[in-house]
């Protein structure tokens, strides 16, 4: 049965197929973490961005590595991916400036809408995700040095691993070159571990990830 799997789009076949879908599945599974994060830290709008953004990006990666169609089809499952993702890196850069909870909530919605709003009409254009991230951007380095960061351990460990996450995006854009995608996989995974830390840099009791999940006991994270 395995060895009559074929994917039309790559040209994998047999194990190739199943590879590349568990390869997609696990990675993606791992943005539990943050997902549950943001449940810990009871963060509405966060939660809402993140469970879009994990289920979407699911659908997505096992749609293109099975050729299957789940519910919608592959390409507005992908839309939807990059709809979440750009709200999350939006989301982070806010979290990191610590604005107002007025300020902070108006940014985010404000963000999706336009978000949404451009991936409409222009979604595989790559001015459309550029554009709105740019735009939170020149507030997020205008406002960084003005901010006080209560886990610096966090921070830096949080930014070292992104520096890999950048790398295998990088190496993974071109999908037809990255065999079985495993550079998009690993940039799921740097990215995954990279905002889980920066995501707590102003935590006052940051956790771990066995914390998170029940399996360590504690207050502190880590003395940092």
């Amino acid at each position: 049965m395995i060895t009559n799997l074929y994917n039309q789009e790559y040209g994998y076949r047999g194990w190739e197929v199943v590879g590349m879908t568990l390869l997609m599945a696990f990675s993606n599974l791992l943005f539990l973490n943050n997902f549950l994060l943001e449940i810990r830290k009871k963060e509405p709008h966060c939660i809402f961005t993140m469970g879009l953004t994990f289920v979407c990006s699911f659908m997505y990666h096992i749609s293109d590595s099975t050729q299957l169609e789940f519910f919608l089809p592959e390409l507005e499952w992908h839309r939807l991916d990059d709809v979440g993702s750009i709200c999350c890196i939006i989301e982070l850069m806010i979290y990191m400036i610590q604005p107002t909870q007025e300020l902070r909530n108006l940014i985010s919605w404000l963000s999706f809408i336009l978000v949404m709003f451009l991936k409409e009409d222009h979604a595989w254009e790559i001015w459309s995700s550029i554009f709105p991230i740019s735009l939170v951007l020149i507030y997020y380095v205008y406002s960084m040095p003005h901010v006080q960061i209560k886990q610096k351990g966090l921070q830096r460990k949080g930014a070292f691993i992104l520096i890999f996450a950048v790398i295998c995006f990088y190496k993974g854009l071109n999908e037809f070159q990255d065999y079985l995608r495993i550079w998009h996989s690993l940039w799921h995974i740097f990215i995954s571990f990279a905002t889980f830390y920066l995501a707590q840099v102003h935590s006052s009791e940051p956790v771990s990830i066995s914390q998170l999940w029940g399996f360590q006991k504690g207050k502190q994270y880590m003395k940092l």
